[in-house]
């Protein structure tokens, strides 16, 4: 207002009538046209000021209001050049300074930010990513938990498997939507293991990269797959060794499981105690094992997959597994028990060859004490892009006659790496159109063990095998008289 009685007071020095900035300033003006000055000639502005007597007039942050209005209508300033070019501009200057001000103001308030770098925008891209990720997770109807949420603490050594144990079981708890998966997220950190973790069915068990799970026991598996008494879900069914009694044999024991991320460490420190397993799963379907680390393993396998179907071992790496040199005669099979300084190299490696780290078996009493015995096979597995590093053997199944004449079908053993094996990197048996292509072997004991199996071995490179490339045999010649048998292309 100051500023108009200012232009008033220059116009009528000069005797110029200006109708436009008579009609603005005979009525009092609103608080938002005072933060926003724009005029307009004649009509235009009546109607202007009589529209927005009725209608809520925009705010100042309005900004594509405020450039619409500045480029319909001309500034006072243009007003009074047009009207009269009398007026000095000094008068001019004075008389507009106060309006200047404002309009600057206003200008100031909603010009745009500037550009940012490159480098200020990634960070935020990224920010973003995460949320959106985790949103994704809350959209699919997943149920995500944290095993920390539950007591688990990886900043110290005391035991963590009844933490964990806590987060998992909330897959049969009732708080998991029917069709809907839980996901179980382990922070970065060190968690210790003092019992055996079971896994239910439709769960993800993600560790961080930098998760460690340590095996504090050594007397059983760290992971198995659990599932409960369909009759009464309260209760474990335990399939146990032979004392126990279920009867949920074929693939029903567990379903839809992924186990990623992290390291889960045998963590040997004794190798005369009980040889076990890291991670074991049986009578299951649908198992998905990635981008994880399983290392020190006692002298056993380290993953074991018996009577599984449907599933994928991709980007896993295998490392350190020490031979067991307790005096339990189950381990040794054929080879004498003595004192493990003087085996033979040619001893070492019998006792070594059938120890896998991928162990792919039958659900009888052959290959497991693991109820029931129901004789379920292995089916449509893939064990792809792993590492097996200073581990007695590699992967593979090595009991042949199965009963019932029974096969492994469609296992595919492709594009992995074997390194420093005291055994077998592949073992072959009882397998029916198999797969073994594109795999990297250096310094083991055997390339391939064949046995009773119709294989297809291509593309594969084996480097200072100390005994034989490939050892092919069956007691009844099947493979090589009446079978499908292949070797091609392999660098040997």
């Amino acid at each position: 207002p100051e500023g108009e009685e200012v232009l008033d007071e220059a116009v009528s020095e000069n005797d110029v009538v200006v109708e436009e900035q008579t009609d603005i300033t005979t009525e009092e003006p609103s608080e938002n046209e005072t933060e926003n000055p724009v005029t307009d000639s004649g009509d235009e502005t009546d109607d202007v000021q009589n529209s927005e007597t009725e209608e809520e007039a925009p705010t100042e942050t309005d900004v594509s209001f405020v450039e619409d209005s500045e480029q319909e209508k001309p500034s006072v300033e243009t007003e009074i050049q047009d009207e009269d070019p009398t007026v000095s501009v000094g008068e001019e200057e004075n008389a507009l300074e106060d309006l200047e001000t404002a309009e600057e103001k206003n200008t100031a308030e909603n010009q745009e930010l500037p550009l940012q770098t490159e480098e200020e925008v990634l960070p935020v891209v990224e920010a973003y990513e995460e949320e959106y990720a985790a949103l994704e997770i809350s959209a699919s109807g997943d149920y995500v938990v944290k095993v920390t949420d539950y007591g688990a603490d990886g900043s110290d050594k005391a035991s963590d498997s009844e933490a964990i144990q806590k987060a998992l079981d909330e897959a049969w708890g009732g708080k998991v939507p029917s069709g809907s998966k839980l996901v179980v997220k382990v922070p970065s950190g060190t968690y210790y293991l003092d019992t055996a973790l079971g896994i239910y069915s439709n769960t993800s068990l993600e560790l961080d990269a930098g998760t460690v799970m340590i095996n504090d026991h050594l007397l059983e598996s760290m992971l198995v797959n659990s599932h409960r008494n369909p009759d009464n879900p309260k209760e474990l069914c335990d399939p146990g060794y032979a004392a126990h009694n279920c009867s949920h044999g074929g693939y029903t024991q567990g379903k839809n499981i992924t186990i990623s991320g992290g390291t889960w460490d045998g963590n040997v420190t004794d190798p005369s105690q009980m040889y076990t397993s890291l991670i074991s799963l049986r009578h299951a379907e649908g198992i998905t094992i990635k981008n994880t680390t399983l290392k020190n393993g006692n002298g056993l396998h380290m993953l074991v997959l018996d009577g599984i179907k449907n599933a994928d071992v991709d980007y896993v790496n295998f490392e350190n597994c020490v031979y067991y040199t307790g005096k339990d005669d189950g381990y040794y099979g054929e080879v004498p028990i003595k004192d493990f300084g003087s085996y033979t190299e040619l001893e070492k490696a019998t006792l070594a060859q059938f120890k896998e780290a991928v162990h792919i078996d039958a659900m009888n009493k052959i290959g497991t004490e693991i109820l029931p015995l129901d004789g379920t096979v292995c089916e449509d597995i893939t064990v792809q892009n792993c590492t097996f590093k200073n581990v007695l053997a590699g992967v593979g199944a090595h009991h042949p006659d199965l009963p019932n004449g029974k096969t492994h079908n469609n296992i595919v053993i492709q594009n992995n790496t074997f390194t420093g094996l005291k055994g077998t990197a592949v073992c072959v048996m009882s397998m029916k159109d198999a797969v073994v292509k594109g795999n990297t072997a250096d310094d083991v004991y055997t390339f391939a063990n064949v046995c009773q199996s119709t294989v297809s071995l291509s593309g594969n490179k084996v480097t200072n095998a100390h005994d034989v490339a490939s050892y092919i045999s069956d007691k009844s010649t099947v493979v090589l008289d009446n079978e499908n048998y292949e070797i091609s292309l392999n660098f040997l």
